[in-house]
């Protein structure tokens, strides 16, 4: 041997089987540690792209509506650059914009036809388009052109056969003219460009058709004041698990910043559920990242600590050699360079394998592709770690060689540090396992709302599991010299060299005892995880499927012809294997505020019948009660699926007349006795004496009056609008009844023919002639005829429904006499 180089290839060569060993160990730490974190990774890509592709359009886009401006192009540039604004830093979205009118009425060769047509158009329904034929499907016929004169379009091809439409027809739509060159189909009705329209997925929806697609600047000439819509989609191809927060932020903002006068013309309407589907996944996302650092804890631990002891195996086997070197004069700098070179190329070559090994599995996981940069972290990380281990294991024990009368010949020092370390293992997995334990999960929630991980309590499994590899070697001295002691008797000799050959040399054989504890201890905790996940995936299972069940969809009931009770909704009662039904009416028109919402309504005490908790392992459905649990263990509330005392309010209530089983008609008599109300008499009563003073006064434009004149003339004025309102005393009244069908709950308002009635009114009595005044014409108020009068003499009249005998209110005779005449 003649230079360190060769001294170093023979040394290795030496230690062949210990440096293979740390290799491989090295190999499939660095492949663990970054397979597993760029499988994370992927997993959560995948996560968040499926949360938007399996999701409805609805859910996972935003449409923003509006009328369209007399500036079309400003408008559009304006809700574009606000688009742009939410979602920066820019999101992977796109936008698309679409013109469309409102349903208008349509017709061919001059006939109306049923339904109403939606005229429809858009820059991405057009050839230029390149996405264009993976929208549209053509069945018969042409793109339309876009300077067409008349305005050329594609009618949806099942409306077109509804109404017998055909290519060459032409329709008066609204008032306009749109010749019919080529009938289509979506490709995909459910894609996220049309936006779940039900329309376009079956050529109608209720009395709408269509819809009618025109070149994008067609729209405006067949009808005015069409709606422009701009659909805002994420990419979900592009989609990171760190853009869901952001999508759920900006999708929100935008509801509020679309409202500016640069876009909005007679109201905006913002419609989608991107916010809340990509918070829920967001939310989701971290919850997973926060519990997986729990695994990637315990795995950096045990591969660390399994290279730590390998590290030292290999110093304690070479410690001889260097002793002899540095005795003929090598100093401990040249010792420490050829274990560092070693080192080095070691940890090299083992994260080059492993970070390539990683790679290559990650290739068939989905994403696998996009964690490239991941990997290469991870293994960089992973090697300087190993190296950074094998460095300092080296240097230690340079350290403690080269300290000549320094050194610890007793070995008190080392008791010492093994007793410290064994003291701060402890107290920190004390620590983490109080905090696991504290917070019941590593997930918290910070102040602002979002999701974080306690790395204290995450870091607990991988702390205990220390814990133990610690104790253990801190064991295996005492208990190796207490069998050596026990086993000095005996007649055998193998019991009693081996404790004292593991007594004396606990370096060497501490090794394979920390690497035991460590793989049966990650060995129990992989499987008391892998036990819960099967039976989370069992308890998900049963929660997911639930009992079997039925639905039957039907039309909500409607009264059709006048009298006669809509049928009941169908139910599945008496319908063997069935327990329990419950109603529920679905709506997915309704709208709160400028959102679209879908209404769901059910009894809930019914609906608690229906929907109840499932029995999972693990979990309680009971809750405990207020005195303790009633002394019989088992007593206890259930927790209700179906809050139904929180979802119970106080309001009004419907009666209704209750039907009885196999009731097909229902006759009614109404008896009604109308009458003026004694207030509207005294009210005309009121009007007439004011007439009186007016007249009196002169406040009609006249001079004064005498009493007598005064109160004539007010009389002649209220007898003409008496008159009047006699003259047209039908009406026509319409009687509902609300009738309870017992059976399913339902109530029915049924409206009777219509009843014509006629109102009481109050009529003059003729024949006693009425006094003219004896003074010059005045001005008459005018009054609309009225059947209660505000004018009215000084008396009053009984409140029965024909005349009877006057009575006396006050000094002055009545001139005539009103009656009320009650029918």
């Amino acid at each position: 041997m003649t230079t360190w180089w060769g001294w170093a290839i023979r040394r290795a060569r030496a230690s062949t089987g210990l440096l293979l060993t740390l290799l491989v160990l090295v190999t499939a730490t660095t492949a663990i540690l970054a397979g597993t974190v760029g499988y994370s990774g992927a997993a959560a890509t995948t996560a968040a792209r499926a949360s938007l592709t399996g999701a409805v359009p609805q859910e996972a886009g935003i449409r923003v509506q509006t009328r369209q401006a007399e500036d079309p192009q400003a408008q559009d540039a304006a809700a574009r650059r606000l688009v742009d604004e939410a979602f920066s830093p820019p999101a992977p979205v796109s936008v698309q914009r679409t013109v469309v009118s409102e349903p208008r009425p349509v017709g061919l060769g001059g006939t109306g036809l049923e339904g109403r047509l939606v005229v429809l158009g858009s820059a991405s329904l057009t050839p230029q388009d390149a996405s264009a034929q993976e929208r549209v499907e053509i069945v018969v016929g042409n793109w339309p052109a876009p300077d067409a004169e008349p305005v050329q379009g594609m009618l949806h091809a099942a409306a077109a056969e509804s109404w017998g439409v055909q290519v060459g027809d032409t329709l008066d739509v609204g008032g306009g003219v749109v010749e019919v060159v080529g009938m289509w189909r979506p490709v995909d009705a459910d894609d996220a460009f049309w936006f779940g329209d039900p329309l376009v997925a079956a050529g109608r929806d209720g009395d709408d058709r269509g819809p009618l697609v025109v070149p994008p600047d067609g729209v405006v000439r067949v009808v005015e004041a069409p709606f422009v819509r701009w659909t805002v989609q994420p990419d979900a191809s592009r989609i990171q698990p760190d853009d869901l927060a952001h999508l759920a932020s900006a999708a929100a903002s935008l509801r509020s910043s679309m409202k500016t006068p640069e876009v909005d013309v007679r109201g905006v309407t913002v419609d989608g559920d991107l916010a809340p589907t990509a918070g829920t996944a967001a939310t989701n996302l971290a919850t997973a990242r926060a519990l997986g650092v729990v695994p990637l804890s315990v795995l950096v631990l045990v591969t660390m600590l399994s290279v730590v002891q390998l590290a030292r195996l290999l110093a304690t086997t070479r410690e001889p050699q260097h002793q002899l070197l540095l005795a003929r004069g090598a100093t401990g700098a040249q010792v420490m360079g050829s274990t560092v070179v070693e080192s080095a190329v070691v940890a090299l070559v083992g994260t080059a394998l492993g970070g390539a090994a990683a790679w290559g599995v990650l290739q068939a996981v989905p994403a696998g592709d996009g964690q490239g940069s991941t990997v290469v972290r991870v293994a960089l990380l992973t090697g300087t770690a190993v190296l950074a281990v094998l460095v300092a294991v080296a240097g230690l024990q340079v350290r403690r060689l080269t300290a000549g009368g320094r050194a610890d010949v007793s070995g008190r020092t080392r008791a010492a540090t093994a007793l410290a370390t064994v003291v701060l293992v402890l107290g920190a997995a004390a620590v983490a396992w109080w905090q696991l334990r504290r917070h019941g999960s590593p997930v918290v929630t910070r102040e602002d709302g979002s999701l974080g991980t306690d790395l204290v309590a995450g870091a607990a499994p991988a702390l205990l599991l220390a814990a133990a590899a610690v104790v253990a070697m801190a064991l295996l001295g005492p208990v190796g010299r207490l069998v050596e002691v026990l086993t000095r008797p005996g007649r055998g000799a193998t019991g009693h060299l081996a404790a004292a050959q593991v007594s004396r040399r606990l370096p060497v054989y501490a090794v394979p005892a920390v690497l035991t504890v460590l793989a049966v201890g990650a060995t129990t905790l992989s499987g008391l995880y892998a036990g819960t996940s099967a039976q989370l995936r069992d308890d998900l299972r049963s929660v997911a499927q639930g009992a079997p069940v039925r639905a039957v969809l039907a039309e909500p009931p409607a009264t059709v012809d006048p009298g006669v009770v809509a049928p009941p909704p169908p139910t599945l009662q008496g319908t063997p294997g069935v327990l329990r039904s419950a109603p529920v009416w679905v709506d997915d028109g309704a709208r709160l505020g400028d959102a679209q919402v879908r209404l769901t309504v059910s009894p809930v005490a019914d609906l608690a019948a229906v929907a109840t908790r499932p029995q999972l392992a693990g979990t309680s459905t009971r809750e405990a009660e207020p005195d303790g649990g009633g002394g019989g263990g088992g007593g206890g509330a259930i927790h209700p699926l179906v809050p139904v005392v929180a979802l119970t309010t106080e309001g009004p209530t419907a009666d209704g007349i209750p039907l009885p089983d196999g009731t097909t008609t229902l006759e009614a008599t109404l008896d009604v006795e109308l009458t003026v109300e004694e207030e509207s008499l005294r009210t005309l009563q009121e009007g007439y004496e004011q007439d009186v003073q007016n007249y009196v006064d002169g406040a009609y434009g006249g001079g004064p009056l005498p009493e007598e004149d005064a109160r004539s003339l007010a009389r002649q004025v209220v007898d003409d609008q008496l008159r009047a309102a006699a003259d047209d005393r039908r009406v026509t009244w319409t009687v509902s009844l609300t009738l309870l069908d017992p059976t399913s709950g339902t109530l029915d308002v049924v409206d009777g023919p219509p009843l014509t009635v006629q109102r009481p009114v109050v009529t003059p009595q003729e024949g006693v002639p009425t006094p003219r005044p004896r003074s010059s014409p005045v001005a008459v108020p005018a009054r609309s005829p009225s059947p209660f009068p505000r004018a009215a003499p000084r008396c009053s009249w009984t409140s029965a429904s024909r005349p009877r005998s006057r009575r006396r209110t006050g000094g002055t005779p009545c001139p005539r006499r009103w009656t009320r005449d009650s029918r």
